[in-house]
């Protein structure tokens, strides 16, 4: 019996001690790339984003620069911490008096408003200077965890030997000069493109049937727009049948994709009467969109959700008015003239015909008057 109860103490002192080894807080491993992970920090290339999808599970700190740093607690900015989809912390952070607790996290995804459409469970505690988190892998890339609000840390490019003409591949952000994201054109009459700006209160409405195919973006006082992606209305977007995107935004930085856009008809159930092909590519804050024109008029591409705006053109948009909504009014003024010139024509022409019938019907009168006076004048001065 003494043995076992020695036996009893033994086992009791390894359970201690084990459970003291497994502290979190003396026992974590140091995230990779933690200088990265800031809301501030926006990925600028697929090549250099942060991925945890090869993350070992367990406890880990963040820190950088010999600072610790806190899970992000609220929606980060798209493309921020270094990577294309975020994982926040929902909930704040524990005290030390807590010990390990379960928290929420949230997985942004590239959409605008989608701060919270997946979440998953982590483990997290305060050991007193700083917090510890007990960390999965993500189901894909690129997804990572976010700390800190830092910026991105400035890294030095690898030097090029004199002797090597060509350039690294992944050394330089600059987009070459025919990149649709530096060689684009403010689409025309952007201010009428919003889905509450209705047909009726134009003066004239949109048409891209002489919209020349390219790659346009679509802004309004310097905020860009992207096509809605639901089924609009018709006579909306300034035009009678509006063309909406049917399909996703979400695309990765300066990712191209092909898309759908559908024609609008006229009915309640006709959402695509017809759909025609597009492409659009992400240029990190804005996306630009390859459009070709439409078969006929009216029918214009939306953007945004505004009511009608002034018309303001710019030098950019010259260049597309001279292709659109000038060449329709332009039409119509030469069609008016030749109508009123017709007309005109016509009116002299009936006037002349007049003139000239009513000269010969006087002629003719004359003469057949002085026949008969002549012959009565010589009746009379016969009997004299």
């Amino acid at each position: 019996m003494e043995r076992i109860g020695r036996f009893k103490v033994f086992l009791i002192c390894i359970l201690v001690q084990g459970s003291t080894a497994i502290d979190p807080c003396t026992s974590y491993s140091t995230v990779h790339r933690s200088d990265s992970r800031g809301t501030n920090c926006f990925v600028e290339q697929k090549s250099t984003a942060v991925c945890d999808r090869l993350l070992k599970p367990g406890w880990y700190k963040a820190e950088a620069n010999g600072i610790s740093l806190e899970m992000a607690s609220s929606c980060p900015p798209m493309y921020s911490c270094g990577t294309e989809s975020q994982l926040w912390m929902d909930g704040k952070s524990s005290s030390v008096s807590d010990g390990v607790v379960n928290r929420k996290v949230c997985i942004r995804d590239t959409a605008p408003n989608d701060c919270c459409n997946v979440s998953m469970q982590i483990q997290m505690k305060n050991c007193g200077s700083f917090y510890v988190y007990n960390l999965n892998y993500t189901d894909g890339c690129n997804r990572a965890y976010c700390f800190g609000n830092n910026k991105c840390p400035k890294r030095s490019l690898t030097t090029v030997p004199q002797t090597s003409t060509k350039q690294p591949i992944g050394l330089t952000n600059t987009l070459p000069a025919n990149d649709p994201c530096n060689s684009y054109v403010n689409i025309y009459r952007a201010g009428l493109r919003g889905t509450m700006c209705k047909i009726y209160d134009v003066e004239t409405a949109v048409c891209d049937r002489l919209l020349k195919p390219g790659w346009y973006k679509a802004e309004e006082n310097g905020i860009p727009m992207d096509m809605p992606t639901y089924c609009v209305d018709s006579y909306s977007c300034g035009t009678a049948a509006p063309i909406w995107l049917n399909g996703s935004l979400s695309l990765r930085p300066y990712e191209t994709a092909h898309r759908k856009a559908c024609v609008k008809g006229f009915g309640s159930s006709t959402c695509c009467r017809k759909s025609i092909d597009i492409r659009i590519k992400n240029c990190i804050s804005y996306n630009v969109y390859y459009l070709p024109y439409t078969d006929f008029c009216d029918t214009a591409y939306c953007f945004g959700q505004h009511e009608c705006k002034i018309e303001q053109t710019t030098k950019k948009e010259n260049v597309q008015t001279s292709d659109g909504g000038i060449s329709n009014q332009t039409v119509a003024i030469i069609g008016t003239l030749v109508i009123i010139i017709l007309m005109l024509l016509i009116f002299l022409g009936i006037v002349t015909y007049r003139y000239l019938t009513r000269g010969t019907h006087r002629s003719s009168k004359v003469k057949s008057i002085k026949g008969p006076v002549v012959s009565v004048h010589s009746i009379e001065y016969t009997k004299t």
